[in-house]
């Protein structure tokens, strides 16, 4: 691994972050209407999955042009999202482990902390899962004791690793997806002639 991954890496959950923030904000402003909030959660989780898979393409394309094949080729887009997701990972688990483990009391009060964490990493995917799942209250801690509701933030990291892992290989392959449509693509101006 090189030393740029470790910062690509750390951009990439500073950028998760960030986005993280402003989606639980447009679904908390959204909180009292559920078509505008669903709308929002995909406008959001669009938006971050685009942006994922521009910024692992521009991390491939670059690795092509130096010729810097990284530990895994093609493929090490794949591992630096997926060690870039690791907290949101490890978050989600233990969020989901809390109900299956108490069975007795409630569980939920004892696995708040990691469950709020939750929505801080993925607050991208806030609107839909809110939706999905109303019964999550405002503060994030879950008002049932239920196993099904954390298991959506384990299952939304899946988007952002297939988007970085595909826009990190077709870059290294310089294989443009808007190309291949059709759309022909400007290269920037740099005033330089």
């Amino acid at each position: 691994m090189l030393k740029s991954d470790i910062g690509f890496i750390l951009k990439t959950l500073l950028f998760q972050i960030v986005l993280s923030i402003f989606g639980n904000m447009m679904a908390l402003g959204t909180l009292s209407y559920d078509p505008l909030m669903f709308a929002g959660g995909i406008i959001m989780a669009g938006l971050y999955i685009y942006l994922v898979y521009s910024m692992y393409w521009k991390k491939g394309a670059e690795r092509c042009i130096n010729k810097e094949a990284g530990l895994l080729g093609a493929f090490n887009g794949l591992l630096l999202i997926l060690i870039a997701s690791v907290p949101t990972i490890i978050m989600a688990t233990v969020a989901c482990s809390g109900p299956l483990v108490y069975t007795d009391g409630n569980p939920t009060s004892k696995f708040a902390v990691f469950q709020i964490m939750c929505l801080a990493l993925t607050g991208q995917y806030r609107g839909i899962i809110q939706v999905i799942y109303p019964n999550i209250l405002i503060e994030g801690i879950s008002s049932t004791p239920n196993a099904i509701q954390p298991l959506a933030y384990l299952f939304s990291v899946i988007p952002a690793i297939v988007a970085g892992g595909t826009g990190y290989y077709l870059g290294f392959r310089d294989i443009s997806i808007l190309k291949l449509l059709g759309i022909n693509i400007k290269p920037a101006n740099n005033g330089d002639r």
